[in-house]
């Protein structure tokens, strides 16, 4: 499967310029743990970072910054981008995911303009769909044979 066919197109973006204070409010309203920082020049979204939640409370609640609405969001973001193409497998990004031990992704199109994002929790429903489907077989295998039988 495709990481197209996956991914949450619906995806909250911030501006690296705007307030960690901005940040958290935009991660409420959206009741998201994440938002992509993207840079919004050249007709699309590109993205540059993930700011979580956990970001904030580490890198500021925890580390008692005096005043939080003067902290861009700049200042938390992580930098170290983990994306994806759209056409990109599922298991290879699952891989990608596993070796850098993130777990949200951004997707891109061929442009690299941000068109998605998956997160652990998207793959691992995925894989739980698979299994489940897979337990069904002995049973609809027994089935079938008593009605072949009868």
């Amino acid at each position: 499967m495709k990481i197209s066919e996956l991914c949450r197109r619906e995806v909250a973006t911030i501006d690296p310029g705007e307030s960690v204070v901005a940040a958290a409010k935009r991660m409420r309203e959206t009741h998201v743990g994440d938002l992509v920082v993207v840079d919004r020049n050249g007709g699309g979204e590109r993205p540059l970072g993930i700011v979580t939640d956990r970001d904030i409370v580490v890198s500021v609640v925890a580390a008692e910054v005096s005043d939080p609405a003067k902290l861009d969001v700049r200042d938390i973001v992580r930098e170290d981008l983990v994306t994806a193409t759209e056409d990109e497998d599922v298991d290879e990004v699952l891989r990608r995911m596993r070796s850098f031990a993130v777990r949200r992704v951004p997707v891109v199109d061929a442009a690299g303009f941000l068109c998605g994002i998956v997160t652990l929790d998207d793959v691992l429903a995925w894989i739980g769909d698979d299994i489940a489907e897979a337990t069904s077989i002995p049973r609809r295998q027994r089935m079938i044979e008593s009605r072949v039988r009868v």
